[in-house]
């Protein structure tokens, strides 16, 4: 075989084992071969690959690229080119559009030296394009963050000693925005009484290479004074040099509320990890977990089958949960989330036996498939090495974390080895152990199946409940804290089961949630509370206020604006109370239209259950509520903790610095009435004033108080 064929047929072998098509186009007889790759990347079936002609090629590129590809395709014809190179879309056989990027030289010429042979390749480049796409938008979007929030940016290189400043920043320091910044502007501008411990904290950070926070005063060139709060994370360019970058926003006027520039100030590292994200996305492999590294629940099945098709196996699934793994992420942030993930896999990789297999399965789930199982004994010890090296604190960037993980084993030998089967019933052993308090291991029974089936019991009544209109509602009074009088009622929903009677909403709402029926639940409830609302205004009482739970399903419900127009409530006489922990995705469309509709219909905003970690102050500014209720969590020490007392004076403070009013639940007795009427807070609900009632229980305690209040006159 000639060399020069030798190696045409190594080269296109190589570059169709590496995913690219091969095309070979002779201009002097218009002869075009396309190999095997080129058609299966466009989607056609082997053996029915048909040469498409210049004019059907150019039908099926994108209209935005057809100019391109046709002045490429015309210049090559005309043997203006020694070489092409460029992108297009181009139609798949399937229907949608995928990006080609197409190379190409000549490889023979005639006597006059016009090349009229080329031989080229086509790549997908799809995937690569989508990934581009989507890393652009997360550095519009933030931008746009960094922007609402009036944040500087600088960045200094170490090894160079140059420092580059943002507009905002210069903006912050009262410079020109067209205006170099000089190596020391920094020090120059800071105040004299805070140059000292700004520099050495500076100084200290660089010398040892940490993340570090610093709040100091600047004086701007017209003299004014201001507050700037600092966050510095060192970190390394591409090629490994040190850089510290460092964001800076004016706290002038709003220094006592640190707490939510705190909050602020992750948006950094916010933009760190969806850049991170957006390159694990680039690298995804179809059987692996980017995060970890681990296989994932693809291949897990795989192995499954594999083992199950072998009658005479024996393996165990071990199915692991993390404990407290959503309260981490809440806290600390998602950055602190991947890292105890990634300490899990570490954790998991270093206790299984050999020959085991470690996947994650889930969001914070894991699996370990162990053929050639042992005894149950042998599999307990491994289940409690694991349970306790997780219990071990882990430290990342300053941050202690305690979690924990809970474990489910099933375990199946012979016919009965079925991988799906098998993995069922590890979930149901791991829901065992989960609801026996945690941190915990459990072997599958026949009797957690049956377990299983009472708990779809209950989810089929729930559903049948709601299709008998087996939920109503009760009321709880709300005070002012100064002078006792009724300001509102809180709706709080009940479920009248025919075979449990009344039902709490701790007795099934959490399973409702599991089956996504809080929404329907939420409906009901307002259309109840509507009807009863207009009762009482047929009775002649008027309830000031009628708060009503709405879901995190619910909120994000787009026909929740209409249903809301259609109470014809008076307005200022509906609130919506909101999570706490379900308030903070206020940037989603349909909650933000959701909440702007609700408050042009009159109808109030309130955060429930506050103070239980989620929120921060950030978010009321953004979300602006009319009202918080103070978790009852903490009205419940208050009396006894002087710490407890501070934080809710802090709380009812900031509220009312923020135009807030704000609600203390769980009110229990006289001396927390007290305490809260000299803290300055503004209602009161709980047992010590009234307790959930009825509607008709409603109208006869409100006749009973107005007819006290008339006796009183």
């Amino acid at each position: 075989m000639p060399t020069n064929e030798f190696n045409t047929i190594f080269w296109k072998a190589a570059l169709e084992s590496a995913g690219q098509g091969v095309w070979d186009y002779d201009i002097r007889t218009g002869r075009r071969d396309h190999s095997d790759v080129w058609h299966h990347i466009r989607g056609q079936e082997p053996g029915v690959y048909v040469t498409p002609s210049d004019q059907e090629w150019i039908e099926s590129i994108h209209p935005d690229d057809r100019k391109v590809a046709q002045d490429q395709t015309n210049r090559l014809n005309a043997g203006e080119l020694a070489e092409v190179a460029y992108e297009y879309r181009e139609r798949h056989a399937e229907g949608h559009w995928m990006w080609i990027m197409c190379r190409g030289r000549a490889v023979e010429w005639d006597a006059h030296g016009k090349p009229f042979r080329f031989v080229g390749t086509d790549t997908d480049i799809t995937r690569i394009k989508a990934s581009e796409d989507a890393v652009k938008a997360v550095s519009r979007r933030l931008e746009l963050a960094l922007s609402s929030v009036q944040m500087g940016v600088w960045r200094y290189d170490v090894t160079q000693d140059t420092i580059e400043w943002d507009a905002r920043l210069k903006s912050i320091y009262g410079l020109p925005e067209d205006a170099p910044v000089p190596r020391n502007a920094w020090e120059r501008a800071l105040h004299p009484d805070d140059y000292r411990s700004a520099t050495e904290a500076a100084r200290t950070g660089l010398a040892q290479k940490l993340d570090y926070d610093l709040s100091y005063r600047i004086i701007r060139p017209d003299g004014d004074v201001r507050f700037i709060h600092s966050r510095v994370s060192f970190q390394n360019d591409l090629i490994g040099g040190p850089i510290l970058v460092g964001i800076n926003w004016d706290a002038t006027g709003e220094h006592e509320r640190s707490v939510a520039l705190e909050t602020a100030n992750r948006l950094a590292a916010a933009r760190n990890a969806e850049l991170e994200a957006a390159r694990a996305e680039m690298e995804h492999n179809a059987l692996h977990d980017t995060l970890t590294g681990l296989p994932n629940r693809r291949k897990l099945d795989q192995v499954q089958r594999e083992h199950g098709a072998r009658p005479q196996g024996r393996f165990a699934i071990l199915h692991i949960d993390l404990d407290r793994f959503k309260q981490i992420n809440d806290v600390y942030g998602h950055d602190v989330g991947d890292f105890v993930l990634r300490n899990t896999a570490d954790i998991l990789r270093d206790c299984v036996p050999d020959g085991a297999l470690v996947a994650r399965v889930g969001g914070d789930e894991f699996a370990i498939l162990v053929p050639d199982a042992p005894d149950e004994p042998a599999l307990s010890l491994l289940a409690a090495r694991l349970i306790q090296r997780a219990a071990q604190p882990v430290t990342y960037l300053g941050n202690e974390c305690r979690y924990g993980i809970s474990i489910g084993i099933a375990v199946a030998e012979g016919d009965a080895a079925d991988g799906k089967s098998l993995f069922v019933n590890a979930d149901l052993a791991l829901y065992r152990a989960k609801n026996e308090g945690r941190g915990r291991f459990s072997f599958f029974r026949e009797a957690m199946r049956t377990q299983a089936m009472a708990v779809k019991q209950r989810a089929d009544e729930i559903l049948a409940g709601i299709e008998r209109d087996e939920f109503f509602c009760v009321y709880q009074p709300q005070f002012c804290a100064q002078t006792l009088r009724i300001t509102g009622v809180e709706a709080l929903v009940r479920w009248q089961s025919p075979r449990l009677g009344v039902m709490q909403p701790s007795d099934f709402l959490t399973l409702a949630e599991e089956m996504n029926l809080l929404a329907r639940i939420d409906q009901i409830v307002l259309r109840k509370c509507s009807a009863d609302f207009r009762l009482w205004a047929r009775e002649g009482l008027a309830v000031p206020r009628l708060s009503v739970n709405l879901s995190k399903s619910r909120l994000h419900d787009p026909n929740l604006a209409r249903e809301l127009a259609g109470l014809n409530l008076m307005e200022g006489r509906l609130s919506l109370e909101l999570l706490e922990s379900n308030f903070l995705d206020v940037e989603d469309e349909v909650v933000s239209a959701n909440i702007r509709s609700a408050r042009q219909s009159g109808i109030e905003i309130e955060v429930d259950d506050f103070g239980t970690g989620h929120a921060s102050i950030v978010s009321l500014l953004r979300l602006k509520p009319d009202r918080l209720k103070i978790d009852r969590a903490l009205v419940e020490h208050m009396e006894g903790s002087q710490t407890q007392a501070q934080l809710l004076t802090s709380i009812i403070e900031i509220g009312h610095l923020l135009g807030i009013s704000i609600t203390a639940e769980g009110v229990e007795n006289d001396r927390q009435i007290q305490m809260l009427q000299a803290l300055g807070c503004d209602e009161l609900q709980g047992y010590a004033l009234a307790r959930p009632m009825t509607s008709a229980d409603l109208i006869t305690f409100l006749r009973d108080r107005t007819r006290l209040a008339i006796s009183a006159e």
